[in-house]
């Protein structure tokens, strides 16, 4: 019995250690050019940056911070307020737009990344670097993503928004050029008719994410005209990308 009870202490000390230390959690991609990739809950293209818990543990985020500065590590904390926690394998936006004193939903950072190149850095409640990269010139609506996902160097990628990074980019032949995205009605009470203009080749993809980022539905093999139903969820502002690279707000009520 002592065996079994000394076990468990060691799992609550060592999962409470993850927590406040942050470990395995990365800065995963992140944008510093979006122009039509990814919309705010305020329906901006911002800045962007993905943090990805690569641990078995979930992660409170209240007090950890981001910067863009290498010298100013503590530049933004995230604040308790926002009971932000990030569960094992999952993704977390934070977007940096200097919109944090707006009551926005989401976390919204003080400051904006530079396209002309400069620093992302994630720190613990104890102001220890854990996490960081020093980046160059950025294409725009490209992200910069570690590949393969949470573990590999960055390289300038397809956008793949609070979702696993791809090792290799979508293939032409897979993902169909659209001219024409429209979602009716829109403020939606759950049921949504999505409608996608363009030649048809093989397959049209569907992610919806909440304001935090968070992949909260996907399909694939959509025909031009579908029925959505996402009232299962909560109400408030979603994302819908369509072949990874249209974005849409649509509105929960």
């Amino acid at each position: 019995m002592k065996k079994i009870i000394l076990a468990s202490l060691l799992l609550i000390s060592a999962n409470a250690y993850s927590q406040t230390t942050g470990e395995g959690l990365v800065i995963n991609e992140f944008m510093a050019s979006n122009d039509s990739t990814a919309m705010d809950p305020a329906g901006d293209f911002d800045d962007w940056i993905e943090l990805f818990n690569m641990s078995d543990d979930t992660i409170d985020l209240s007090g950890f911070f981001l910067s863009d500065k290498e010298d100013n590590p503590s530049k933004f904390e995230i604040p308790d307020s926002l009971n932000i926690t990030i569960a094992p394998q999952a993704y977390v936006i934070v977007w940096a737009d200097e919109d944090g004193d707006k009551m926005q939903e989401g976390i919204h950072a003080n400051f904006k990344l530079s396209g002309g190149g400069e620093a992302v850095v994630l720190s613990n409640p104890d102001t220890t670097i854990i996490d960081q990269v020093v980046y160059e010139e950025q294409v725009t609506d490209l992200s910069y993503a570690r590949t393969p996902n949470g573990i590999g160097d960055f390289e300038i990628s397809n956008p793949t928004f609070g979702v696993e990074n791809d090792i290799t980019s979508p293939s032409d032949d897979i993902i169909i050029e659209v001219s024409q995205v429209n979602i009716f009605p829109n403020p939606t009470d759950g049921q949504f008719e999505l409608t996608i203009s363009g030649p048809q080749q093989r397959t049209n993809q569907l992610s919806i994410f909440n304001v935090l980022g968070k992949r909260v539905g996907h399909y694939t093999g959509l025909p031009k005209r579908s029925t959505i139903d996402i009232s299962n969820q909560r109400t408030g502002i979603y994302l819908l990308v369509v072949n990874d690279r249209y974005p849409r707000k649509i509105i929960l009520k």
